[in-house]
């Protein structure tokens, strides 16, 4: 794979962290130590990656993210640390799959394309689960959730082998849900007083907290 190819491969992996943060960089990992997308390999810098304890390290991580993101309450406990984690583990997704010719390089491009497709894809994410979440709370943000882990985990898979293709489909998709979110800001804008009395969401979209009952009310 040439450095242009590891480009289009590396802004895959980048917007599907924007989805999932651990679960791109697990698989980079198996592939590279299992040879499952042929002779490709994390650079000599990067091989403890294919180690035992980093693969179980981030496997926790990633089960842990995907867990987590379907129960309410657990996410908002993950919610600062995945703020903070996220965008390292695009750029580290980046880093191991771009072929710069040098180092430098290799992580000023990883360290741009990394926080490029990540950052974006992660908030469309957000404000299309805070739009879904008016639906139905019980179980569209659930169903949401699954979808984003099939979609970041076979869209980083596919990438190793056709990578121009997923990354259309994922900034086709990002678009979309641009265009779903400014439509719901547009039809927000247009009913001042119910705008004004939404409460603010939480980064995982799952809606606001349960307000607790006036005492004055129940007298």
């Amino acid at each position: 794979m040439g450095w242009f190819a590891s480009l289009f491969l590396a802004a895959c992996l980048a917007a599907c962290t924007g989805l999932r943060a651990f679960l791109p960089v697990l698989e980079v990992a198996l592939v590279s130590r299992y040879g499952l997308a042929g002779p490709f390999r994390v650079p000599a810098d990067l091989r403890w990656m294919e180690s035992d304890l980093f693969l179980a390290v981030v496997g926790l991580l990633a089960l842990l993210e995907m867990v987590s993101d379907k129960i309410p309450w657990v996410a908002r406990v993950f919610e600062l640390p995945l703020l903070i984690l996220r965008p390292m583990a695009g750029v580290l997704a980046c880093f191991a799959v771009l072929q710069m010719p040098t180092v430098a390089w290799n992580f000023s491009a990883a360290l741009a394309v990394g926080l490029l497709f990540s950052q974006p894809i992660l908030r469309l994410k957000i404000g299309f689960r805070m739009i879904r979440w008016q639906w139905n709370r019980a179980w569209v943000n659930p169903g949401l959730s699954l979808a984003e882990d099939l979609l970041a985990g076979g869209a980083t898979l596919l990438a190793f082998f056709n990578p121009v293709p997923v990354l259309l489909a994922l900034v086709g998709l990002a678009f979309w849900l641009l265009t779903r979110v400014r439509l719901d800001l547009y039809r927000r804008s247009m009913e001042p007083e119910a705008a004004a009395q939404t409460p603010s969401v939480p980064m995982t979209g799952y809606g606001p907290r349960p307000q607790e009952p006036d005492a004055r009310s129940l007298r």
